[in-house]
């Protein structure tokens, strides 16, 4: 009996064991996967984010430079449709006609040759027509613009009117209505002119780094009208009337748009959309927009290696944690797991990784990092980061930085740092706090990436957007700008400003004759000239063709901008030797005073023009004011 009690007791306790080993295993088996996971997530999302929010940096900053380069093709159309407006003697002519004094076919006849010849320089103006004062079309050049389309500017409104994109035909147009103004200012006419689209389709395709599947829209958001293209090889198409990216615009309050999760279309599926609006046209804008996948893809496949090395870390740490069964071997196995983990995406990471001790010394630095940087971990090792990389940061603004790593556990920001040869470049930095048991930071993390290509690119067009190509003076947009702020000053100091409006006399006999090779060398010789007669303070752009602005500020009396105006009439009376020719010209010259003649850029600039047609009508190579009490005096 004692027995028999004895094996029924000890049977349970044997069979309690086998429980208890499962039981092991199974809680070995959780414990694992779940440190799997953890180390996985805590390894991967902060990766995944940082990823995704340079893929976010690099769309935001292609389409800032797309919508730079679009806006100065806007810009490009409006300035080729005034320049053909401003050719005074086809506007005398179609001021007679206005006044009943010839006839349409004299006008006609007159005007048609003296058109064709800007516009054989213009390969992108499909269409041209020419309204009179009532608006009635007088010539049409090229292929027809639809009536029904016509952008013509309110009759207050001396700036161009840009409407589109339209399709012609089969063909993306946008089409600019520029008024035709006499000297004072009255509203001759209007110019419609149909532009093709086929440099904007050169701006607008994707370029390396980016999918088949994504887009880049220009859009008009006041009518709702926009085109697209995938690619290189592809054709402008117009963007459907039906397209979230319509619907995305109205919601928001204002631009831009940044990584913006459109609702998913049965069409289109989930999009991301990216915009921004264009300089000075505020009306219209540049997306990007990318199937959610398609964008992401990149950050997901960039951690595939890493996911999967710490699935394998985690299978091989079970498998000898089940065969052991010790359980000081799996938390060794553990720690070695995670260790690993962190030492590969420490080693293997194409971002610059810098590890700090609580003091901000550096104790790390991982391979991608030393070739950014240049320099091995014993150049840098118990420097302070501020001190030893960052440039250009004050003791202030680096303890400020650190306070908000300590109190928020992050921050990012694009700064310069210093390579270990002495040179500077641009990167994005972005700094995490590692904190201890009592929410102590213990140590810091750095991730850094270099952004100079990107910040060379967008430097690049932007170089392109705001300087002529031709002489690289100033363009008008960057003129306007100038002049814009050279007033406000005045405004503050009380000072006197004057706006120089230039037009070469026998330039285009020069052009006419010895080409156009020769006429662009003149032109870089007159900016040149120009240039050196001025003060450094004063700025010389070039408006388009042989019309050049100079912006005289702070001036002594009006005095001193005659004194300047005679000596520019001066300087260009000298002969040009170009091209083995020696070529002779002139220039009238318009004089607006500030505050005197106007107090807002246009007005100046539409007043000096205005004097300057006074000048040539007085005999050219001289210069006139606006205000005749001001003066004119003639070489």
């Amino acid at each position: 009996m004692p027995n028999r009690t004895a094996d029924q007791l000890a049977r349970p306790q044997g069979q309690s064991i086998p429980r208890l080993q499962r039981r092991l295993q199974r809680l070995l088996a959780i414990g694992v996967a779940a440190t799997t996971c953890l180390v996985g997530l805590a390894t991967s999302l902060p990766m995944y984010l940082q990823l995704s929010n340079k893929i976010d940096l690099h769309a935001e900053l292609d389409v800032q430079v797309r919508a730079l380069a679009s806006s100065h093709l806007l810009e490009h159309m409006a300035d080729t449709a005034m320049q053909l407006t401003s050719r005074s003697e086809i506007r005398r002519m179609l001021e007679r006609y206005n006044a009943g004094e010839i006839e349409l076919a004299e006008l006609q006849a007159f005007t048609a040759p003296r058109l064709r010849e800007p516009l054989a320089q213009a390969a992108d103006v499909l269409g041209l027509v020419r309204l009179d004062a009532r608006g009635q079309p007088v010539l049409a050049l090229r292929q027809p613009v639809p009536r029904e389309h016509w952008p013509i500017p309110a009759a207050d409104q001396q700036l161009p009117r840009l409407v589109g994109p339209l399709l012609i035909g089969d063909t993306p147009v946008l089409l600019v209505g520029a008024p035709i103004l006499s000297p004072d200012g009255r509203r001759a006419g209007t110019d419609i002119a149909a532009f093709t689209l086929d440099r904007l389709r050169d701006l607008l395709p994707m370029t390396d780094g980016y999918s088949g599947d994504m887009q880049i829209h220009l859009i008009n958001v006041a009518e709702r009208r926009a085109v697209h293209v995938h690619d290189a090889d592809t054709a402008l198409l117009a963007t459907p009337d039906w397209h979230p990216l319509f619907a995305a615009l109205r919601q928001a309050s204002d631009l831009p748009l940044h990584a913006v999760r459109l609702p998913e279309h049965e069409r289109l599926g989930a999009l991301v959309a990216f915009a921004r609006p264009l300089p000075e046209h505020g009306d219209w804008a540049i997306a990007l927009l990318s199937p959610r996948d398609v964008l992401y893809a990149g950050a997901r496949a960039e951690l595939l290696w890493p996911l999967l090395g710490i699935l394998l870390l985690g299978l091989a740490g079970g498998g000898l944690i089940f065969m052991l069964a010790r359980p000081l071997l799996q938390r060794m196995l553990e720690q070695s797991q995670s260790l690993g983990l962190a030492a590969s995406v420490f080693e293997h990471s194409n971002e610059g990784i810098l590890l700090l001790d609580e003091r901000q010394r550096i104790i790390g630095l991982n391979p991608a990092g030393s070739r950014l940087l240049r320099c091995r971990l014993a150049e840098l090792e118990g420097r302070r980061a501020c001190e030893a990389l960052l440039l250009d940061t004050s003791e202030a603004d680096c303890a400020a930085m650190w306070a908000q790593v300590s109190r928020t556990g992050s921050w990012q920001s694009e700064v310069t740092l210093l390579r270990g040869d002495g040179e500077a470049f641009s990167a994005w930095l972005s700094l995490a706090a590692i904190y201890d048991e009592q929410r102590r930071p213990s140590h810091f993390t750095g991730l850094f990436t270099d952004i100079s290509a990107a910040k060379e690119e967008q430097e690049r067009i932007l170089q392109m957007a705001y300087h002529d190509r031709l002489t690289g003076l100033p363009n008008r947009s960057l003129v306007r700008d100038r002049l814009t702020q050279a007033l406000r000053q005045a405004r503050r100091q009380g000072s006197l400003l004057a706006v120089l409006f230039l037009d070469l006399d026998r330039f285009k006999p020069v052009n006419d004759t010895f080409g156009h090779a020769v006429g662009d060398l003149l032109l870089r010789a007159v900016a040149e000239r120009l240039a050196q007669t001025v003060r450094d303070s004063d700025t010389v752009a070039r408006l388009g063709g042989d019309e050049f602005l100079i912006v005289l500020e702070d001036l002594d009396d009006v005095a001193m901008a005659e004194r300047i105006a005679g000596r520019l009439v001066e300087a260009l009376q000298q002969p040009f030797p170009i091209d083995g020719h020696v070529l002779h010209i002139g220039t009238s010259i318009g004089i607006a005073l500030y505050p005197d003649d106007g107090s807002d850029a246009a007005e100046l600039v539409r007043k000096a023009d205005a004097a300057m047609y006074r000048a040539k009508d007085n005999g050219r190579n001289r210069y006139a004011f606006h205000d005749q009490r001001q003066r004119t005096l003639t070489d």
